[in-house]
């Protein structure tokens, strides 16, 4: 039987595949402090092998509540 060795350690952050974003789409541009984001898009998998693909959103805010003094 043959052996087989991963191509990349654990959690390295590769996958054995690859994958398509498509149809990426923002419901609204600005938000609330109390309101919420709606953020779609479409993923697929455009490799040979079977994956499972976890879509991370970064996001930041531009203006704080809190101002921090320049020292």
């Amino acid at each position: 039987m043959p052996t087989f060795y991963p191509q990349y350690p654990f959690g390295f952050g590769l996958s054995y595949t690859n994958y398509g974003y498509s149809n990426l789409r923002i419901a609204n541009k600005s938000v609330v402090k109390t309101g919420s984001l709606e953020v779609s898009a479409e993923v697929s998998n455009t490799g040979k092998n079977k994956g499972t693909e976890i879509v991370q959103l970064y996001i930041q805010q531009l203006v704080g509540d809190v101002v921090r003094s320049v020292e």
